[in-house]
């Protein structure tokens, strides 16, 4: 059956609407309960949508499942989100059929880009299905007035005995610029999946209405639907718009049909720069793409990301795709350098167990974007220990903390805090701190090791017959006739006529 609801109406083009498909077997009561929240949409501004992506969750206690929207619009001064991403969007629905004839909500704001004209905002909705249902978000339009639509797969019924799955999530920067013929063409979609369902990605196809007027918008571009890694490298100079659905199957059982599918949108600019590949903005610090961190609820996770620019230009921003409720300070430059770097800190709640994806690149004040680097931000209630116990979220630069008055930026002593690593000795600097070793020792060139010096090999004991290393130091010893000198270095003759030893 396909019921059609919630219209909402957008500031600049007509309505919206979303279609339900339900099971056969779903009754009236659950009926009921979709049409009245599950079809409730945000109104926004229509014609500049950007993409977006949405997830599920079953949650038990609730005995509801949980739907998760993230929406991607153009940059406009004076929508709420552009402009402070402490607001929401406030969000009037109309709707019709057997359901409260208005509802009235707001959407957490989540990122803002300048620089990439595009903000983002999440809503979450609980709702009691069953079965398998399907949901179609769908709208006109994207930037260049094609209509999008978003499709969204659940099934709630038990993949085992009293296991109910949970589809994966996803996310990606609304808008990724790869400058051509420097070896960008390779975009890896990052997913998780809390159940570790296999996970794989594939093109959204009209014929099961995913995608609207963007189906196949990416000519010459090739998908690795197992390892969900984009090709670009015959892709043209342009603009594209990427509409995958990322799906889950069962890790055990060899069996073609998903457990859910959820969208995937954004947009992709291929574009011609006079500037070397070389010169390209990059992250110079920070986790390795794809890393997960586990994080206990409301412990506090501290991050900072770190770029360099070349001498012609400067880091203008650092773009994110991150979770409701992370926090960013202002991008700072370290001295007269070429880095330039930006302190996060989020604490999750409980509503955000599971995996949440996080990524972000730097862009520099010629519009030229680096890599696009993903973290797994994993929370988890079997974390046993706060990972940033005693830290606070600050805003001070690299070294620094707030005092007490939490406006003063006063020097972090690393040394006495602990925080160092340096395995021997520890010296304090105004912003940083230096490693060294005790005598016998030689500093790594991870610059926090000390590593033993063998003396004996490196010929700088001054034994002068036998040397015997140990860690740290070394002892010289004699030949036999010889005898050590009060030196401990030295070995003297003994003479055996004299000493009656002949």
């Amino acid at each position: 059956f396909f019921f059609k609801g919630v219209r909402f109406y957008c500031s600049d083009r007509e309505a919206d609407y979303i279609l339900i498909k339900l099971s056969p077997k779903s009754n009236r009561k659950m009926l009921a309960w979709l049409v009245t929240w599950f079809l409730l949409i945000e109104t926004v501004h229509c014609s500049h949508f950007r993409g977006g992506t949405a997830s599920w969750r079953y949650n038990a206690t609730a005995d509801a499942v949980e739907f998760t929207r993230r929406t991607f619009w153009v940059y406009r001064p004076g929508l709420n989100c552009a402009d402070d991403l402490s607001n929401s969007v406030f969000a009037t629905y109309q709707c019709s059929g057997t359901c409260v004839p208005q509802q009235q909500d707001y959407i957490n704001c989540t990122d803002s880009s300048t620089s990439l004209a595009f903000v983002t905002g999440e809503r979450k909705f609980a709702y009691r299905v069953s079965s398998r249902q399907e949901g179609l978000f769908s709208s006109c339009c994207w930037f260049d007035d094609s209509a999008w639509q978003f499709k969204i797969v659940a099934d709630v019924t038990s993949k085992l005995p009293g296991v109910v799955n949970t589809s994966p999530v996803s996310l990606q920067l609304p808008v990724i610029r790869i400058q051509s013929g420097c070896g960008q063409g390779t975009i890896s979609i990052p997913v998780a999946d809390a159940d570790g369902d296999v996970v794989k990605c594939r093109w959204a196809l009209s014929s099961n209405q995913e995608c609207g007027d963007v189906c196949q918008r990416l000519p010459n571009g090739s998908l690795d639907k197992l390892r969900c890694k984009l090709d670009l490298s015959s892709v043209g100079v342009g603009t594209y718009i990427a509409a995958l659905q990322i799906e889950d199957f069962s890790p055990v059982n060899n069996i073609n049909t998903s457990y859910s599918s959820i969208p995937l949108q954004f947009t992709i600019e291929v574009y011609t720069h006079s500037g070397q590949c070389a010169d390209l903005p990059y992250l110079s610090s920070g986790l390795s793409n794809g890393s997960r961190i586990s994080i206990k609820p409301n412990c506090m996770w501290t991050y900072t990301i770190a770029a360099s620019s070349s001498s012609g230009s400067r880091i203008s921003e650092i773009v994110m795709a991150s979770p409701v409720g992370l926090k960013t300070y202002n991008l700072t430059q370290i001295g007269n350098s070429s880095q330039w770097y930006i302190n996060v800190c989020w604490t999750p709640d409980a509503t955000q167990l599971g995996p949440n994806i996080f990524c972000y690149a730097a862009v520099d004040s010629l519009q030229r974007m680096s890599t696009t680097q993903c973290l797994v931000l994993y929370v988890s209630a079997d974390v046993q220990f706060c990972n940033s116990s005693g830290r606070t979220c600050s805003g001070c630069s690299i070294g620094y903390s707030f005092a007490s008055n939490n406006e003063t930026c006063i020097d972090n002593d690393e040394c006495t805090l602990g925080t160092s690593g340096c395995t021997q000795l520890c010296n304090n600097t105004i912003g940083s701190y230096t490693c060294s070793c005790n005598t016998g020792y030689t500093l790594d060139s991870n610059n926090h090791t000390c590593n033993d010096i063998n003396e004996c090999v490196s010929g700088t004991s001054g034994c002068t017959q036998l040397c015997n290393n140990a860690v740290g130091s070394y002892t010289c010893s004699c030949n036999t006739g010889y005898t050590l000198d009060s030196n401990n270095h030295t070995c003297n003759d003994i003479n055996e006529c004299v000493s009656g030893t002949s």
